[in-house]
C-alpha cells in the first residue's frame, strides 16, 4: 500500500486485500480534492472508497451471516465525508440491524400567524416531539453505489408482514444537510433496500437528488419525502412494500393554506421549506408489487401511521 498520492487514492478494486481505514487515512496526506479537477468534474467527485475498508462483513463471509455492518458504514460515510470524497459503494449482502442514530420529526408549533391571534384564531399547544430511530446517516455530499442492486443488497431486521407499525421500527437511511429548513441532496444507485420499516427519509427539501436502478423490498415504506424540487428517479422497483415512495404531506405548521414565509414561522421565515412542496420530480421507469391482494388491516395501519 503507497503511503502518499499523487492525484487519487487507491480504492479496494485496486488491491488484492482492501485498504483499511488507518492507510487510507494516511494515503490522503495533504491532498485537497477540491484544488484537483478534469474540467469541472473534481478529484473527490471521482473518489470513492468501499464499506469493507471500515469493517463491514458481508452475510456470505464464513463467519459473518449475521454480522452487523451497520458501525462499519457509518464510519465510511463519516470519513468520506470529512475528507472530500464523494462515493460510498459496496458490494455484496450486508445486515444493518442497529439503529445508533435519531431523527427528531417534523412538527406543529402550536403557533400561527399572529395577526390571526385573537381574529378567529389563538396559540395552541405545540404537538410532542417524535423521534424516529435510524441506522445510518447520509449528508447530501455523499453519494451511495452498489454494482448490481439484483445481488448487492442492504438488508434490515423488519418483518414486513408481522413487524410492528409504528416508530420505534425505524428507518435504514437518513439524508440530510442538518435542517428541515434547507434542501437535501440524495444520490442512490443500484442500491437495494429490505426487510426496513422505512427504507429511507429525507429531511429538507430534495433537490438535484437522483436514485437510479434502484430497489425496495419487503419494506413497510419504501421511502419518505420531506418534498422534492429539480429531482430524478429512475428504474425504481418496489416489491413487497406497503406503501411506495410518499412525499410532501408532513404537517410543519398551522398555517399551512398560506404558502409564503410572511405565514411560516418564526413569522417571517427565511424560506418555505417548511412548506413540503412536490415540484418537478421526473420519474422514469418505476414498477410497483403490492405484499397482497386486497386492502387490509395492514394497509390500513401503514397508511394511518404516516
Amino acid at each position: 500500500m503507497p503511503t502518499s498520492v499523487t492525484g487519487v487514492i487507491p480504492t479496494a478494486e485496486e488491491y488484492n486485500d482492501l485498504v483499511t481505514q488507518e492507510e487510507l487515512t494516511t494515503a490522503l496526506g495533504e491532498i485537497t480534492t477540491d484544488d484537483i479537477s478534469i474540467g469541472e468534474t473534481t478529484l473527490n467527485q471521482i473518489l470513492s472508497i468501499d464499506i469493507r475498508q471500515f469493517g463491514a462483513h458481508p452475510i456470505t463471509e464464513g463467519g459473518y451471516e449475521d454480522f452487523d455492518s451497520t458501525d462499519a458504514f457509518q464510519l465510511a460515510v463519516d470519513f468520506a465525508a470529512a475528507n472530500n470524497i464523494g462515493m460510498v459503494k459496496y458490494s455484496g449482502q450486508y445486515k444493518l440491524l442497529s439503529f445508533p442514530k435519531t431523527f427528531t420529526l417534523p412538527g406543529d408549533d402550536g403557533t400561527v400567524y399572529p395577526s390571526w391571534v385573537g381574529n378567529g384564531d389563538t396559540n395552541i399547544a405545540a404537538e410532542s416531539t417524535n423521534f424516529l430511530p435510524v441506522s445510518i446517516t447520509v449528508p447530501s455530499s455523499i453519494k451511495l453505489m452498489a454494482d448490481n442492486k439484483d445481488k448487492d443488497a442492504l438488508i434490515g431486521p423488519y418483518n414486513y408482514m408481522t413487524g410492528d407499525i409504528n416508530l420505534s421500527s425505524g428507518a435504514m437511511f437518513l439524508f440530510t444537510n442538518g435542517s428541515k429548513e434547507t434542501t437535501v441532496r440524495t444520490q442512490m444507485e443500484n442500491i437495494s433496500i429490505s426487510n426496513s420499516f422505512i427504507g429511507y427519509v429525507l429531511e429538507g427539501i430534495s433537490f438535484r437528488s437522483d436514485l437510479n436502478n434502484c430497489l425496495f423490498s419487503g419494506c413497510g415504506i419504501a421511502g419518505i419525502e420531506q418534498g422534492v424540487e429539480k429531482s430524478t428517479k429512475r428504474n425504481i422497483a418496489i416489491i413487497n412494500c406497503y406503501a411506495g415512495i410518499v412525499r410532501g404531506g408532513w404537517w410543519t405548521y398551522r398555517s399551512n393554506t398560506r404558502q409564503t414565509t410572511t405565514y411560516m414561522p418564526p413569522y417571517p421565515a427565511i424560506d418555505v421549506y417548511l412548506s413540503c412542496w412536490v415540484d418537478a420530480d421526473s420519474v422514469d421507469g418505476f414498477s410497483y408489487t403490492s405484499p397482497g391482494g386486497t386492502w387490509d388491516a395492514r394497509y390500513a395501519e401503514i397508511d394511518s401511521f404516516f
